[in-house]
């Protein structure tokens, strides 16, 4: 038999929320985590905003960079469910681990490359893998760990790792997670591209100009069905497949014509053997707010469902901002809760959506109560990599 995945608990921090609770509250009322950056100084970028994590970190002092910080926040937010935290111990040496990232580990190799007497600093290049080891230790378990830097698809892609673990049978429980925190160094380089808005970003709308750089970290438990129910796990929402592609286009442009994200999108619904007709999708775009990205992914949503009529689309980046390689994790933490929820978050800020055909409806700039049967959620990024998740409504 088939085995089916389900999600059993989520942790989460960002810009706008301490915890899945207040997560949920941004996704309905659109809270934007939008502000002037004080990590760092912002002089001569495009742009002095981002995503940052205003509040305090409770673990900051005993961390050696931010991501860990941020990470172990989220955590505390999943093992509020204490009857998931004695589940995991019980279950420590079997749990797979699979984790997204593409800063952690920045500030600590920046420190040394900019370093006056890098002779005495020679300590931090061997402490900059050490974050995973960290993360295990603190999430308590000690079985098979893999680790994503996939660029801003890493999130969705270690989401597919951990599906793939209890699909072949490897393990019944495990975890998926993925962290950044704002660095320098990824402004100077989004900079660079020329792929920062200068204000506030606005994906989807006609006059959008590019990103804003966000922060976070989301830990989502996947569980094989039947342990799940043995143990009256609270059940989220179900995954069903994914796929993980690489369309070998541009090494920072993506396919103008959406065949790349087409075919992810597609694969993964054939990896979920799901065939859509007059269903409600929700489709949780990558969303960039860049011009490139936004008019692409379009017309992959168009290609694939050519005559499908209830086709909801929306980027949640504008309230998040882009949270590089832990985009895919928290925006896999919302899908799951809009399936359970039953709402669609709209697109904040959107005031002149791109013009669609067909049944696709951009979401504008309120949430939408409405029934959610499927999500997808798009994580596509630099190098060409693109992934897509599908999750269903469980019932029962």
């Amino acid at each position: 038999m088939e085995k089916r995945i389900v999600v059993t608990g989520i942790g989460v921090v960002s810009s706008n929320a301490g915890n899945e609770s207040e997560l949920i509250e941004a996704l309905e009322e659109l809270k934007e985590g939008q502000s002037e950056v004080d990590l760092y100084s912002t002089d001569g970028l495009v742009s002095r905003l981002g995503c940052e994590i205003k509040r305090p970190l409770r673990y900051e002092d005993e961390c050696d960079e931010r991501t860990t910080a941020v990470a172990f926040e989220a955590i505390d937010d999943l093992y509020k469910d204490k009857a998931l935290k004695d589940m995991i111990a019980e279950n420590s040496e079997d749990v797979v681990f699979s984790f997204a990232t593409s800063m952690s580990g920045n500030q600590n190799m920046m420190r040394y490359v900019n370093s006056d007497t890098p002779e005495n600093d020679e300590d931090y290049v061997y402490i900059v893998p050490d974050f995973i080891n960290k993360i295990s230790s603190k999430l308590g378990v000690n079985g098979p760990v893999y680790t994503t830097m996939s660029a801003c698809a890493a999130g969705t892609a270690a989401a597919g790792i951990a599906f793939d673990a209890i699909k072949s049978g490897e393990t019944e429980v495990a975890i998926v997670g993925g962290t950044d925190a704002l660095t320098l160094f990824s402004s100077v380089g989004f900079s660079a591209l020329k792929a920062i808005a200068e204000d506030k970003c606005r994906p989807f709308d006609q006059d959008r100009s590019g990103i804003n750089l966000g922060e976070a970290s989301a830990f989502i438990v996947l569980e094989e069905l039947d342990h799940a129910v043995a143990r009256g796990a609270d059940i989220y929402a179900e995954v069903a497949g994914y796929a993980a592609k690489n369309e070998a286009y541009h090494i920072t442009s993506p396919r103008p014509d959406g065949e790349g994200a087409y075919i992810a999108m597609k694969e993964a619904l054939e990896d979920a053997d799901i065939n859509i007709t007059d269903e409600n999708v929700y489709v949780n775009a990558h969303g960039t707010g860049t011009k490139a990205n936004d008019t692409m992914e379009i017309k992959g949503i168009e290609k694939l469902f050519p005559d499908q009529p209830n086709i909801y689309v929306s980027s949640t980046k504008a309230i998040t901002g882009h949270c590089l390689g832990a985009a895919g994790s928290i925006e896999l933490a919302i899908s799951a809760l809009a399936l359970k929820h039953q709402f669609m978050p709209g697109t904040f800020r959107l005031d002149k959506p791109l013009e669609t055909e067909g049944g696709i409806h951009i979401i504008g700039s309120e949430t939408v109560h409405r029934p959610v049967d499927y999500v997808i959620s798009n994580s596509f990024a630099f190098a060409g990599n693109t992934a897509s998740i599908v999750l269903r409504r469980y019932a029962g």
